[in-house]
């Protein structure tokens, strides 16, 4: 295609068998871009996945640290009263 259109030109009979293994060598290229591209995108959702639990992670820390500080501000009024 070429701007979105279709185009057929005739080829010459001479150069049929070479055009051939050009063409299958073209899609064999298509074919391996494509699985490229499929891994490429495996790749890309386990990274969000684990950037999604590290963040999750992080986040179960900084309650964790809060609920500490409570505690010992806790136990501060306690001993002051």
């Amino acid at each position: 295609m070429v701007n979105g259109k279709k185009r057929v030109e005739r080829i010459p009979n001479e150069w049929v068998e070479e055009l051939r293994s050009l063409v299958e060598a073209g899609r064999e290229f298509k074919s391996a871009v494509a699985e490229v591209f499929a891994a490429n995108a495996q790749l890309l959702v386990l990274r969000r996945k684990e950037y999604q639990k590290k963040k999750e992670k992080k986040k179960e820390k900084e309650k964790e640290k809060e609920k500490e500080k409570k505690k010992k501000r806790a136990l501060k009024r306690q001993r002051k009263g």
